[in-house]
């Protein structure tokens, strides 16, 4: 099967009109991929920076009398 390749110099191209959000779940990715063209956070999924950093689930914050064990 014949294909074509077109080459785009992405440097060269407009920005679209579209707002380009960043969806993060993990927070050690986040100085790295602000750095992308963007105009901010879509989404920022609390629950894996909770359960990352803090190390417990999101539930057993809101409601600790409800935890059987540590």
């Amino acid at each position: 099967v014949g294909f074509h390749v077109d080459r785009t110099e992405v440097g060269d191209m407009p920005r679209p009109r579209t707002e380009i959000m960043l969806n993060l779940g993990n927070p050690d990715l986040a100085f790295k991929t602000s750095f992308l063209p963007n105009d901010g956070v879509g989404l920022a999924r609390m629950e894996f920076i909770i359960s990352e950093y803090i190390k417990v689930h999101p539930l057993a914050l809101l409601h600790p009398e409800r935890v059987a064990d540590a």
